[in-house]
């Protein structure tokens, strides 16, 4: 997968930024309906007992707004990284949009419940029929190769950002699989891929996905960039900063809540609203493992960032255009056409996980 041309760049950036603006105009227009107001809404930005309401998404979303507001920006300005960026954004924008318009279409009554009698339909159905297109013009034009990109160059930083992020995505899968495997829950395997592919699955609203939709959305995207990275592709680089980012303030903003939570256990915190705190989940051997998950995510998200702009840092610096060998035996070697550029490393990212978000 080559660079794009910058013009590419430019229109996904610009793509992007357009529906980043759509969706904070629609948290504005909703906050009429919202139980909260911008006052909670801040704090529930960052404390998950404040519970904002249908009308104002959740956590993800409000994640992946900052993310295509400001990787639309960087992309419009062509900066490094963004390129890795917008193919993120645009694949969960795909995932999520695809899903709430395969529920819209399939079942008339979650479409009733979907628009709660407002005359809105039409604005809704546009909305995310924009964001099937925006996003899959965008991953087409991204992934456009330019014969001119220097060939990918394996190793370095990138490559233990690469493992990092494989080492995350299968810990993320692990909790799919031993959540389609435990006895208490509710859904088969089978249902379990329907609810993925179907909003209107059990005719349960939750507008713009739920965390389990975004727990294995995430899980694929940290497989995929963590195999793009090991093998030294760029833009897995601006990918991996941008993913992890996202999990890390999912995983910040649910031990802020365990902090701040406790006081009863999960049953109990479940029936009254309450968040459960540290020693809650702590009770079962479970529990510690889902604790020690949300710690370790946020410390390796932190690690990825940090290796994955240093990465990028180096590759920055390596010569611009292709790469070619000159054989030992030819007299004085010219460093710039040995194979050995600088680096050029490409980013890995996050991570999701059985009750990420709240």
């Amino acid at each position: 997968m080559g660079r794009p041309r910058a013009g590419a760049t430019v229109t996904a950036g610009v793509l992007l930024l357009l529906f980043g603006l759509t969706v904070v105009s629609w948290m504005i227009y909703d906050f009429e309906f919202a139980e909260v107001g911008p006052g909670k809404f801040l704090q529930g930005l960052f404390d998950p007992r404040v519970y904002a309401g249908p009308e104002l998404f959740g956590p993800q979303i409000w994640a992946m707004t900052v993310v295509l507001l400001t990787v639309g920006i960087l992309a419009a300005a062509q900066r490094p990284g963004a390129r890795g960026g917008a193919l993120v954004a645009a694949w969960v924008m795909l995932a999520v949009s695809a899903r709430e318009l395969t529920g819209l279409a399939k079942s008339d009554g979650f479409r009733a419940m979907y628009m709660r009698g407002s005359d809105l339909e039409v604005v809704v159905v546009t909305t995310w029929v924009a964001a099937v297109l925006i996003s899959v013009t965008v991953l087409i034009m991204l992934m456009l190769p330019d014969p001119d990109a220097p060939a990918p160059v394996p190793g370095g930083p990138q490559a233990v950002g690469g493992a990092l992020l494989l080492f995350l995505g299968a810990v993320a899968v692990a909790w799919i699989v031993r959540l389609l495997a435990s006895d208490t829950y509710s859904l088969s395997t089978e249902d379990y891929f329907h609810h993925l592919a179907d909003a209107s699955f059990q005719n349960s609203v939750v507008i713009g996905g739920t965390p389990m939709v975004y727990d294995a959305v995430f899980a694929l995207a940290l497989l995929v960039l963590g195999a793009l990275a090991l093998t030294g592709r760029a833009a897995a680089r601006g990918g991996a900063v941008t993913l992890a980012a996202v999990l890390l303030y999912l995983a910040v903003r649910e031990m802020i809540g365990l902090s701040l939570g406790g006081g009863a256990s999960l049953d109990d915190a479940a029936m009254a609203g309450r968040y459960p705190g540290w020693s809650d989940v702590g009770q079962t051997t479970e529990g510690k493992l889902s604790l020690a998950t949300t710690v370790g995510q946020a410390v390796l998200c932190v690690v990825v960032i940090i290796v994955m702009t240093a990465a990028g840092r180096r590759g920055a610096t390596s010569p611009p255009t292709g790469i070619r060998r000159t054989p030992t035996w030819a007299g004085s070697v010219d460093r710039r056409d040995t194979g050995k550029p600088v680096g050029h490393g490409r980013p890995p990212t996050g991570q999701a996980r059985v009750g990420g978000g709240h």
